[in-house]
């Protein structure tokens, strides 16, 4: 499969349902207080708190994940971080996936282009990246 032909059939996530995004080795996305903002979205060790759940928002065939203590939803910034920083879907909050062995793929358009979630080595955070090749294998839990 291309970097560009993605498979939508396969959606971990029902709409008004509550769930954790892990990472492979531990930890959750977390919303914690950061360095630029009061509210980033780190990986953290899971600790099974609100700042870790995030509620699916169905929206034109996508999902949007709103934190459970923000209540900001997770999307893309300027700088192609992922952040929490908006309050409605936008494209770039709205994340489709891709089923890989026993995790997903998350992808967004942002700027007019595909792009997926990957961590840069040795990050606790993540970022958008045009290449599937550089995409990080996300486990999503109902909670």
């Amino acid at each position: 499969m291309s970097d560009t032909e993605v498979s939508t059939s396969s959606v971990p996530v029902q709409d008004g349902k509550k769930y954790s995004i892990k990472v492979p080795g531990g930890g959750a996305l977390s919303v914690v207080p950061g360095k630029y903002k009061n509210e980033e979205a780190h990986i953290r060790s899971w600790e099974h708190a609100k700042n870790q759940l995030w509620m699916a928002e169905a929206n034109d065939g996508g999902f949007g994940f709103r934190n459970a203590s923000s209540g900001k939803l997770l999307g893309v910034n300027k700088n192609g971080d992922i952040a929490v920083d908006a309050d409605t879907l936008d494209s770039w909050e709205r994340f489709k996936f891709q089923s890989v062995g026993s995790g997903y793929l998350f992808w967004v358009i942002y700027n007019g282009t595909q792009q997926y979630l990957y961590r840069p080595a040795q990050w606790d955070s993540l970022q958008i990246s045009a290449h599937q090749s550089s995409a990080i294998l996300l486990q999503i839990h109902e909670e």
